[in-house]
């Protein structure tokens, strides 16, 4: 929808990632060096690892070849898919065309119903910033201003991840070019005295959202998000689980524990 193309440019997409990789956002190759929700290879020139494992790259990525296709539109779907992909197995990208027919058709009619969530051009910078790494694993200590890291790698793994306040230090840094360095941990962020508390009902998207988690209390909080309006939250969330959106409307258990919400100025 930002890029101005037809639904049929989403159906062709969201049915070659659920083929590839059923929508996964892969950061370890799984075949070669194949990468990311198209597994693009950055051997045969998609871009750098870091850069096809992001959604939002690797989506433009595939909808910039997707239109340069003569008649993409209107020739089969696993004709345009394959046309990008050069598959092994066109013919595979069929069986997903129906699903991705209706997601995009339910995804598009919610986006019609609902009203922009408000929000200033930083609140939404910091919440762009944070949900350009969605389906990155929660490591815990990982992650700065610099971006993710292994901290002390919960699982063995290896793998960069951010844990919830690492996530939010980069956001809030990134969006504000530097000029906003936040305390790494949730607690130190939540009495940063640089900035206003924030109830629930006036809560705007970018805001910081605060719970007291596993390890803290409400005046020490353990747990930060980002808010991302319609009672919904973006964070990294416990050992084992991956970046993502939570929901924290009324009704909720996120809803009945939260604190306070933080609003970044500069």
């Amino acid at each position: 929808m930002q890029l101005k193309l037809p639904a049929r440019a989403a159906v062709i997409a969201i049915a070659t990632s659920m083929q590839e990789d059923r929508l996964r956002n892969s950061t370890k190759p799984s075949n070669r060096d194949s990468l990311g929700l198209f597994q693009q290879r950055p051997s045969q020139g998609w871009g750098t690892p870091e850069q096809v494992t992001d959604p939002t790259y690797a989506s433009k990525a595939f909808y910039g070849r997707l239109v340069k296709i003569p008649n993409w539109q209107t020739m089969p779907l696993t004709q345009a898919a394959q046309a990008v992909q050069k598959s092994g197995h066109p013919d595979a990208y069929a069986q997903w065309e129906q699903v991705a027919t209706r997601l995009v058709t339910a995804l598009r009619q919610k986006a019609a119903s609902c009203s922009p969530a408000s929000g200033s051009e930083l609140g939404k910078a910091i919440l762009a910033q944070a949900t350009k790494w969605i389906g990155l694993p929660y490591q815990y200590g990982g992650g700065d201003q610099r971006g993710p890291s292994a901290g002390q790698n919960s699982l063995g793994t290896g793998e960069r991840g951010f844990d919830c306040s690492g996530l939010t230090v980069y956001a809030v840094y990134k969006a504000t070019g530097g000029k906003v360095l936040l305390p790494r941990t949730s607690q130190l962020q939540f009495q940063d005295r640089r900035f206003k508390h924030i109830p629930y009902n006036q809560l705007q998207v970018g805001d910081l959202v605060f719970w007291p988690g596993s390890n803290g209390t409400a005046a020490a909080p353990g747990h930060v998000g980002i808010y991302a309006g319609s009672g919904r939250f973006f964070n990294a969330p416990s050992t084992g689980s991956k970046l993502r959106f939570d929901s924290m409307a009324p009704g909720t258990n996120r809803y009945r524990t939260f604190i306070a919400g933080v609003r970044i100025t500069t």
